[in-house]
């Protein structure tokens, strides 16, 4: 692994950690205020539905972007299903 690849590839991981976190510490805030409101427990779900659904996508895009990564860095070309 060439060092400017390493150092892109962590620096990308780390992006979409802070990124995560941000989202994931945004909707504890989100919950608590509508507890103390005395929000709609409906909506609460539909949110929180919402919310994980964000967090597998960027999860889904950062795992898609290392396997691009890793295939660019040894030069492959073929699936990564096929290699099993």
């Amino acid at each position: 692994m060439l060092p400017a690849a390493a150092a892109a590839a962590a620096a990308a991981a780390a992006a979409a950690a802070a990124a995560a976190a941000a989202a994931d510490s945004r909707w504890h805030v989100r919950v608590e205020v509508m507890i103390s409101c005395g929000g709609d427990k409906k909506q609460q779900q539909q949110q929180q539905q919402q919310q994980q659904q964000q967090q597998q996508q960027q999860q889904q895009q950062q795992q898609q972007q290392q396997q691009q990564q890793q295939q660019q860095q040894h030069g492959e070309t073929w699936p990564r299903e096929s290699q099993d």
